[in-house]
């Protein structure tokens, strides 16, 4: 009698989520499955699955780290979990295994010059959090730049925004497809006067275990600024976007553009970075009316309002693009950008920073992000002498503060709590843990965990000093998945006889 319901249980439980997946199985509850099952009985369940895809598709020249890290939640959900059933695994997308982990909490790395798209895959206790992200090092030629991204889990809907097709720049979309079945992919395109006739980039086809790459300047040429919108109609793909410019042979920078948050009436982008060079704010209004857009600034000594952008407009179905370079004044310092629409829109900003030689230049690419609903994980940075991490936080309206964890493949862990006064950015600047030699770079991840109840923003901004100039990434903050809602299943021993009856069957039918 029970088995249908325990049937139905663990098929709900599986189909829960998009980044995780929560399971029920038939049979006595494993050890620590109580607890499980009172967070699934009120609607939430803890992962047990998740997937994170990276995009490779960097120069041969590279010098590139992928870096996953799983498990992240408290150590006594995990000591709850079982154990052997545990592991986080790296493929390429074709399927291809390159390694495996079981050490919850510990980064998993695959170092070397790898350039094609790889799939981490976590499961039981280190799938929590999981988190995974690339960094590229090209220290010349076109494609010179420090190019950092954060790996997504396959989905249905991606929004990036910034990106132009004018002479010398050369931004692609790579859609890859770690799945079974095949994928079918719309990349909507937007530009300063409204959506853009795109045929080529409708009705794309990404066959299963494969990466299809739209080159944007082939697409839609002489663009000076864009929002990609990518709209999967059958499957599910993991989007990313690499943008890249040139000025004649001279390198003007490389970077992967993070994903923006969905237009809303409200975005955040957790830093423009400080220092000299062009700051370029684009905002998108993808709706049929134009939108009134304010604008806020954020910095260490608090909030403003920037001259000049106390009001924009941005014409419907188009994408406005500003000199935020004047926001910062003559200070020069870090700041982040709060947008308030009537119409909800989203937003990137570029960010600019010359070599030692004017001819050269590098770039770097924050979006619009979400506040931290729980630990968020930048997978990868670079502690040593050469190398500057920063992190950028606050938390508008009210204070609060956050746990940062810095934490090595070794195992090492190094903890501090950072306090956030209310609508203050601060930063943070990271060194090696104790015990580190400083000789050279060492890789690492930082775990921040947010404290309180207030909401905090945030972003990592990596910067490599070298003998032609610095080179920097930015990556926003962006919270792991501990959990997925499932939908409520009720008990109902009477569910069969209500079914039988339906079909024209009477309560003595045989």
């Amino acid at each position: 009698m029970n088995r249908p319901v325990v049937s139905l249980l663990a098929m709900t439980a599986l189909l829960a989520g998009g980044a995780g997946v929560a399971r029920a199985l038939p049979g006595s509850p494993p050890r620590g499955a109580t607890a499980a099952l009172a967070r699934a009985e009120a609607g939430k369940a803890p992962v047990e699955l998740a997937q994170a895809v990276c995009p490779g598709g960097v120069d041969s020249n590279a010098t590139t780290s992928v870096s996953a890290l799983g498990g992240i939640d408290d150590a006594a959900a995990s000591s709850r979990r079982d154990a052997g059933s545990s592991s986080l695994t790296v493929r390429t997308v074709s399927g291809s295994t390159l390694g495996s982990s079981t050490r919850a909490g510990a980064p998993l790395d695959v170092g070397g010059t790898r350039r094609g798209p790889l799939v981490f895959t976590a499961t039981g206790s280190m799938a929590p959090g999981l988190a995974a992200g690339t960094l590229s090092q090209v220290g010349s030629g076109a494609a010179r730049g420090l190019s950092g991204a954060a790996c997504l889990p396959a989905g249905t809907d991606f929004w990036f925004v910034g990106p132009g097709t004018g002479v010398g720049a050369r931004p692609s979309v790579y859609l890859t497809n770690p799945t079974d079945a095949p994928a079918v992919v719309d990349v909507n395109l937007y530009g300063p006067d409204g959506p853009l006739q795109s045929p080529s980039a409708l009705g794309l086809a990404v066959a299963a275990h494969t990466q299809k790459i739209l080159e944007l300047d082939a697409v839609v040429p002489d663009v000076a600024h864009l929002a990609v919108h990518v709209v999967v109609s059958q499957g599910r793909v993991a989007a990313a976007v690499r943008d890249l410019q040139v000025n004649g042979l001279d390198a003007q920078g490389a970077d992967w553009v993070p994903l923006s948050v969905p237009p809303s009436r409200s975005v955040v982008i957790p830093l423009s970075p400080g220092g000299g060079g062009a700051r370029e704010l684009s905002i998108v209004d993808p709706g049929t009316g134009d939108a009134t857009v304010a604008v806020r600034a954020v910095g260490a000594a608090g909030s403003f309002v920037p001259v000049g952008a106390e009001s924009l407009t941005v014409p419907a179905g188009g994408v406005l693009t500003v000199d935020a370079s004047q926001f910062a004044g003559p200070t020069l310092e870090n700041l982040a950008i709060v947008l308030s629409s009537d119409t909800p829109v989203t937003a990137g900003l570029l960010a600019r920073r010359s070599g030692r030689s004017s001819r050269l230049a590098d770039l770097a690419w924050s979006s619009a992000a979400a506040a931290l609903e729980g630990p968020a994980t930048v997978p990868i940075v670079m502690l040593g002498p050469d190398w500057v991490v920063e992190l950028m936080l606050f938390s508008p309206k009210r204070a609060s503060a956050v746990r940062l964890q810095t934490r090595l493949a070794s195992g090492a862990v190094s903890t501090r709590t950072v306090e956030l006064p209310a609508d203050v950015l601060v930063t943070v600047r990271l060194g090696p843990p104790p015990g580190v030699p400083r000789s050279g770079p060492t890789q690492a991840a930082v775990v921040l965990t947010p404290t309180g109840s207030a909401r905090v923003f945030g972003a990592a901004m990596l910067t490599e000093t070298t003998p032609s100039g610095p080179l920097f990434s930015i990556t926003p903050l962006v919270s792991g998945t501990f959990q997925v809602a499932v939908p409520q299943v009720r008990r109902d021993l009477a569910a069969g006889v209500r079914a039988g009856l339906r079909a024209g069957q009477s309560l003595s039918s045989p």
